[in-house]
């Protein structure tokens, strides 16, 4: 349930910020539909006609928000503190991106959770994938932009940056010119 105080914002009698576990929310693509669930902690592909399940790809996290597809391939990120690229008609790893150095883990409703979640989903513009990683606005935040295509750091317009008073947990959206990312309650 909701917070009954954020003393960081300074904020009181609060609504639940980030509902991501009652329902499953989705990306459908042709024939095919993609989620990532918190219940078994993996990202799934169904058949949209049949609801046959294609393949699932499992990681050590809860996935909280949709794949991305784009390209024959499928994003997303987990709260092991992962981004994932799979095939997007097998589910056969492609790459995984840590963005934070950190290796430790708390429980969060009976699972364990990396301190540095990646809790934003991927999204993909121009052959680059955009992802973050964070969990408290107190702590350092990362935010990544690596080749869509081999999840790299080398190459124009990729970097890796850390960013602070933030927690950036939710799609990010893009713009011509911009990356735009949630965070909760700030």
């Amino acid at each position: 349930g909701p917070a009954k105080w954020d003393a960081y914002s300074t904020q009181s009698d609060l609504k639940s910020m980030r509902n991501f576990d009652p329902a499953f929310y989705v990306t459908a693509v042709g024939d095919r539909v993609y989620f990532g669930s918190s219940a078994d902690d993996a990202a799934h592909c169904l058949d949209a006609k049949t609801g046959k399940e294609i393949w699932t790809y499992y990681t050590n996290g809860p996935v909280r928000v949709p794949p991305t597809i784009d390209n024959g391939k499928a994003y997303f990120g987990s709260d092991d503190g992962n981004a994932y690229c799979v095939d997007a008609k097998t589910g056969e790893f492609i790459w995984q991106q840590k963005p934070a150095d950190d290796d430790r883990y708390i429980p969060v409703n009976g699972k364990l959770t990396s301190t540095y979640p990646v809790r934003t989903g991927v999204l993909v513009k121009d052959g680059i994938a955009y992802f973050g990683a964070s969990l408290l606005p107190w702590r350092n935040s990362y935010l990544m932009a690596v080749s869509a295509d081999s999840g790299h750091l080398d190459g124009p317009g990729l970097f890796k940056k850390v960013e602070t008073g933030m927690a950036m947990q939710g799609a990010f959206l893009a713009s011509k010119d911009h990356i735009y990312v949630l965070q909760g309650r700030s």
